[in-house]
Protein backbone atom coordinates (compact mmCIF):
# COMPACT_ATOMS: atom_id res chain seq x y z
CA UNK A 1 0.00 0.00 0.00
CA UNK A 2 1.45 3.38 -0.87
CA UNK A 3 1.08 6.09 1.18
CA UNK A 4 0.86 9.63 0.35
CA UNK A 5 2.84 12.46 1.86
CA UNK A 6 0.79 14.48 3.99
CA UNK A 7 0.49 18.83 3.07
CA UNK A 8 2.44 20.65 5.19
CA UNK A 9 -0.52 22.87 6.28
CA UNK A 10 -2.54 19.55 7.87
CA UNK A 11 0.26 19.05 9.89
CA UNK A 12 0.63 21.99 11.26
CA UNK A 13 -3.80 21.77 11.79
CA UNK A 14 -2.49 18.72 13.60
CA UNK A 15 -0.18 19.58 15.29
CA UNK A 16 -1.93 22.45 17.27
CA UNK A 17 -4.99 20.59 17.70
CA UNK A 18 -2.33 18.08 19.80
CA UNK A 19 -1.32 21.01 21.49
CA UNK A 20 -4.35 22.12 22.38
CA UNK A 21 -4.68 18.80 23.47
CA UNK A 22 -2.58 18.56 25.97
CA UNK A 23 -2.42 22.32 27.27
CA UNK A 24 -6.29 21.73 27.25
CA UNK A 25 -6.72 18.48 29.45
CA UNK A 26 -3.31 18.89 31.29
CA UNK A 27 -1.73 15.38 29.83
CA UNK A 28 2.11 14.49 28.80
CA UNK A 29 2.49 15.46 25.54
CA UNK A 30 4.04 11.35 25.19
CA UNK A 31 0.40 10.86 24.91
CA UNK A 32 -0.18 11.29 21.42
CA UNK A 33 3.28 8.97 20.89
CA UNK A 34 1.58 6.35 22.50
CA UNK A 35 0.22 2.89 20.93
CA UNK A 36 -2.90 3.63 22.40
CA UNK A 37 -3.70 6.83 20.86
CA UNK A 38 -2.00 5.86 17.74
CA UNK A 39 -4.33 2.74 17.65
CA UNK A 40 -7.38 5.61 17.86
CA UNK A 41 -6.13 8.02 15.73
CA UNK A 42 -6.10 5.58 13.19
CA UNK A 43 -9.50 3.90 14.02
CA UNK A 44 -11.17 7.17 13.85
CA UNK A 45 -9.41 8.04 10.57
CA UNK A 46 -10.30 4.95 9.09
CA UNK A 47 -14.33 4.91 10.18
CA UNK A 48 -14.22 8.64 8.60
CA UNK A 49 -13.12 7.77 5.46
CA UNK A 50 -15.62 4.48 5.90
CA UNK A 51 -18.44 7.12 6.86
CA UNK A 52 -17.26 10.10 4.65
CA UNK A 53 -19.14 9.26 1.86
CA UNK A 54 -22.44 8.60 2.82
CA UNK A 55 -23.13 11.19 5.64
CA UNK A 56 -21.98 14.05 7.63
CA UNK A 57 -20.24 12.59 11.68
CA UNK A 58 -19.76 14.44 14.41
CA UNK A 59 -17.07 13.30 16.11
CA UNK A 60 -18.62 13.49 19.42
CA UNK A 61 -21.12 10.74 18.55
CA UNK A 62 -17.94 8.12 18.34
CA UNK A 63 -16.07 8.44 21.23
CA UNK A 64 -17.76 6.66 24.43
CA UNK A 65 -18.71 8.91 27.36
CA UNK A 66 -16.40 8.16 30.46
CA UNK A 67 -19.78 7.03 32.13
CA UNK A 68 -20.94 4.71 29.70
CA UNK A 69 -18.03 2.55 28.86
CA UNK A 70 -18.91 -1.15 30.60
CA UNK A 71 -15.35 -2.00 30.78
CA UNK A 72 -13.10 -1.95 34.01
CA UNK A 73 -9.17 -2.07 34.03
CA UNK A 74 -6.77 -1.71 37.12
CA UNK A 75 -3.34 -0.51 36.06
CA UNK A 76 -0.61 -1.77 38.29
CA UNK A 77 2.49 0.37 38.42
CA UNK A 78 5.86 0.52 40.93
CA UNK A 79 6.75 4.00 42.35
CA UNK A 80 10.62 4.64 43.61
CA UNK A 81 12.19 7.69 45.15
CA UNK A 82 15.53 7.32 45.53
CA UNK A 83 18.30 9.31 47.36
CA UNK A 84 18.36 12.44 44.92
CA UNK A 85 14.24 12.67 45.76
CA UNK A 86 14.14 12.07 41.59
CA UNK A 87 10.25 9.67 40.98
CA UNK A 88 10.54 6.43 38.98
CA UNK A 89 7.37 5.01 37.85
CA UNK A 90 7.13 1.36 36.29
CA UNK A 91 4.18 0.44 34.60
CA UNK A 92 3.63 -3.04 35.34
CA UNK A 93 0.51 -3.45 33.16
CA UNK A 94 -3.36 -2.33 32.85
CA UNK A 95 -5.38 -5.23 32.70
CA UNK A 96 -9.12 -5.92 32.28
CA UNK A 97 -10.62 -5.69 35.81
CA UNK A 98 -13.14 -8.69 35.60
CA UNK A 99 -14.33 -9.03 39.27
CA UNK A 100 -17.48 -8.62 40.72
CA UNK A 101 -17.13 -5.66 42.67
CA UNK A 102 -14.60 -3.26 43.35
CA UNK A 103 -14.09 -2.96 47.29
CA UNK A 104 -10.34 -3.53 48.65
CA UNK A 105 -10.31 -7.44 49.17
CA UNK A 106 -11.41 -8.08 45.71
CA UNK A 107 -8.85 -5.45 44.15
CA UNK A 108 -6.00 -7.07 46.65
CA UNK A 109 -6.87 -10.71 45.13
CA UNK A 110 -6.79 -9.28 41.80
CA UNK A 111 -3.25 -7.60 42.15
CA UNK A 112 -1.80 -10.26 43.50
CA UNK A 113 -2.82 -13.07 41.27
CA UNK A 114 -1.21 -10.18 38.60
CA UNK A 115 1.63 -9.68 40.72
CA UNK A 116 2.27 -13.45 40.24
CA UNK A 117 2.41 -13.95 37.36
CA UNK A 118 5.45 -12.28 37.48
CA UNK A 119 7.28 -15.17 39.71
Amino acid sequence: MKFESVPTRTKKKVLNATVELVATDNRAFELVGGNGFINLAQTIFDVEQQMSKSQNINVSDLLPHPTTVSVSFCGISLHFLNEELQLYVFILGCYPYDRDNQSSNQIRQFVDAKLLEFD
